[in-house]
């Protein structure tokens, strides 16, 4: 499922995804989870942080707590702001 929703947001989402292609800047670490961040979260922006902008078929969810205190107790992967893509 996540794999099918990160294509979703590079194609219908309309997010720019050339970053995270092989080879490029943000390419590295080169897994589903890791492209996942990038391409929720700038949906997530592109969208001005709209709650249902960070839904992705519930594997993120929007969290207001300090990013290291959630990754450390509840185990999430954190994507850069307020839009988490849970493990």
């Amino acid at each position: 499922m996540l794999h099918a929703t990160l294509d979703w947001a590079c194609g219908l989402g309309k997010v720019e995804c050339s970053a995270i292609r092989q080879g490029q800047p943000c390419d590295e670490p080169d897994n589903v989870i890791a492209h996942s961040t990038y391409a929720f979260d700038s949906y997530y922006h592109k969208k001005r942080k709209t709650p249902d902008s960070c839904d992705f078929n519930r594997v993120a969810t929007i969290s207001t707590m300090d990013p290291s205190m959630v990754k450390k107790v509840f185990d999430y992967f954190y994507l850069n702001t307020n839009c988490w893509r849970l493990r």
